[in-house]
């Protein structure tokens, strides 16, 4: 006898996804486990064999899919950005306007230090999930980037009309791109391997040790508080995104 079609036949009883519902079911239980396994034990030891085995797929199945295990971590990086980027606006407009850069900036890290997997997953982008993917898959992902820091970009405007796009463009994306490089670097450097840890912990080099939202706090504040001055913004400003310069 064939398997049911419902929509709602549970996983374990499909052999083949073949309705709409009963893919989208299955791409999402894809990227649930590749979640829950990095959050277990990261990125490097996972692979696409260990994936199906907790979803009940092949491998080969794995692929109509996603292209590689790369391409299942980007889109679990663009789950999580969109879903940061909902509480990060949230965060922002909740501010008093005008607030100050100080503000700004703690409400950003802290955010961000409440989205572990996504400052792990960015931190990584370049490196790693850019890899073996093709490149409209990638164009993908930066064009909802994108489309995410505009929206961003207007929240901040509203915060800190320095920054408001409106008034000062490419200020806001100018920002948003040191913010980036400060996420992506602060967090390996916060988070290091088990013998630098130890190394760390040592007094002789307590200065060099790096907590992740009161640093990110303070970078982001530093680099606001030179934006809000103009700090050749004026004559220098990057383009948005999407604009020819």
């Amino acid at each position: 006898m064939p398997p049911p079609t419902d929509s709602k036949t549970p996983r374990s009883c499909w052999l083949r996804a073949r309705q709409p519902a009963q893919k989208a079911e299955r791409r999402d239980a894809i990227l649930e486990t590749a979640a829950a396994m990095f959050d277990e034990v990261g990125y490097e030891t996972i692979s696409l064999n260990g994936i199906g085995r907790r979803v009940g797929l092949a491998k080969s199945n794995i692929y109509r899919y996603f292209q590689s295990k790369e391409g299942i971590f980007l889109a679990l990086l663009q789950d999580g950005h969109d879903r940061w980027l909902g509480d990060a606006v949230g965060r922002l407009v909740a501010l008093p306007s005008p607030t100050t850069p100080e503000r700004v900036g703690r409400t950003l890290a802290d955010s961000l230090a409440a989205a572990p997997r996504l400052c792990a997953l960015a931190s990584i982008v370049s490196s790693v999930l850019e890899h073996n993917v093709d490149a409209e898959r990638i164009a993908q992902h930066k064009t909802a980037y994108v489309a995410g820091a505009m929206r961003l970009a207007m929240a901040l405007g509203v915060a800190l009309p320095t920054l408001d796009p409106g008034l000062h463009p490419g200020r806001a994306f100018r920002f948003l791109k040191q913010a980036y490089a400060l996420v992506t670097g602060l967090w390996p450097a916060a988070h290091p391997p088990p013998a630098a840890a130890e190394v760390l912990r040592r007094p002789a080099f307590a200065a060099m040790r790096v907590d992740f939202a009161e640093d990110l706090a303070d970078g982001l504040t530093l680099v606001l508080r030179g934006l809000s001055l103009g700090d050749g913004a004026a004559t220098a400003e990057s383009p948005e995104p999407g604009r020819p310069s």
